[in-house]
């Protein structure tokens, strides 16, 4: 979540489902157009009876973890900390397989590319 998203709590994205976490059919929501849909426009949330807002608390608690999550990944990926940034393994190496680069022994997929030049074994 980001501070400048304003997604009704209840949204889990349109192509998952045909309603969202609080039960409210997608279609059945009053809006002339797709802009107009409540889940992600603040402006029409009155036209859905279960919106609700995340409070300023939650997205910065969200933001901080992100960030926290983002330095995390650039020191793995500079190896200045060998923990995996996805389930906090400890990591022995990493492998190229196709485009994706995963790391052993958990098996996490930690990015698209290539290995870094830090982990080459």
């Amino acid at each position: 979540m980001s501070a400048d998203k304003k997604y009704c709590r209840h949204y889990n994205g349109m192509g998952n489902s045909d309603r969202c976490d609080a039960g409210v059919i997608y279609r059945g929501v009053e809006r002339k157009s797709f802009e107009e849909t409540p889940c992600f426009n603040p402006e029409f949330r009155h036209n859905c009876s279960q919106a609700e807002e995340y409070t300023a608390e939650e997205v910065a608690e969200s933001e901080q973890r992100l960030k926290t999550w983002i330095d995390n990944f650039n020191k793995f990926m500079k190896r200045e900390t060998e923990f995996c940034p996805q389930c906090g393994t400890r990591v022995n190496f990493l492998r190229q397989v196709s485009r994706c680069v995963y790391a052993y022994p958990c098996g996490c997929r930690v990015c698209q590319g290539r290995v870094p030049d830090v982990w080459q074994q």
